[in-house]
């Protein structure tokens, strides 16, 4: 497998701990040896997801300017129940302007816990309302047949998970279109390439989400025409309230003298 070589300056600083449940985190943090870097560093990225994210903090990194600092927590063969639990102090630590990447799905769809990855996905956005949230899609298993139960499950998943963030403004869902040439040749995990694409395009959400939140909201307000009389148009109702009452009295008598 082939590595993106970080630059001069920077040195990945892999790490290894283990958490309460025994289960293995790796860390990576990309430490910038330049001592006015740390003085640049305006956001932060957080990465969050199983082995289909190791490695892609370098690559990110090499894709963002020195304003970004970039960092992991990958757990291998984790479900998001686990993915949504990593990192509780350093998301903490976290301000309205950093973002988190959340990367995971694949073994909950592939041991048929779909529902409650979902659901745990909703609840992470929501208890973290405050920060930016990106979180990619499921991949196509090219490892198993295209029509295989796993493969239907996993178009289902993508379908709910744009569904359900659709109703949240700081969470973005990255759809991950990659060709079967972005796989390894057991066609489960991503290849040196197609890191390089999704790093790529990760870069892009990152940046676009800085640009769009910089800008702030646009409030859309009712526009009255200038050439409208506002009181002429409340009276109206009230008129023809007047004609039917008028006109129903009319016909009440008229019904009582026969």
């Amino acid at each position: 497998m082939v590595f993106v070589t970080p630059t001069d300056n920077r040195k990945v600083q892999p790490t290894t701990k283990k958490n309460t449940q025994n289960s293995i985190v790796c860390r990576e943090d990309v430490k910038n040896t330049d001592r006015g870097s740390a003085s640049k560093v305006k956001n932060k990225v957080l990465i969050i997801g199983d082995s289909h994210a190791r490695n892609c903090v370098t690559r990110l990194q090499d894709n963002l300017s020195s304003e970004y600092k970039v960092s992991s927590y990958i757990k291998p063969g984790a479900r998001m129940s686990e993915i949504t639990k990593t990192a509780r102090e350093e998301l903490k630590s976290l301000k309205c302007e950093d973002l988190v990447i959340v990367w995971g799905g694949a073994n909950d769809i592939g041991k048929n816990n779909t529902k409650e990855a979902l659901k745990l996905l909703l609840d992470f956005v929501i208890e973290h309302k405050d920060l930016k949230v990106v979180v990619l899609n499921s991949s196509h298993r090219h490892d198993l047949l295209p029509h295989s139960c796993i493969n239907l499950e996993v178009k289902k998943f993508n379908r709910k998970l744009n569904k359900i963030m659709k109703l949240h403004s700081k969470v973005k869902v990255m759809e991950l279109e990659l060709d079967r040439n972005h796989f390894t040749r057991h066609g489960l995990h991503l290849n040196s390439e197609g890191k390089k694409l999704v790093s790529q395009k990760l870069a892009m959400v990152v940046q676009n989400f800085a640009i769009k939140h910089q800008s702030g909201t646009i409030s859309a307000t009712w526009k009255v025409h200038p050439f409208t009389d506002t009181n002429s148009t409340t009276q109206e109702p009230s008129n023809k309230e007047g004609m039917n009452s008028s006109t129903s009295s009319s016909q009440h008598k008229k019904l009582s003298c026969l």
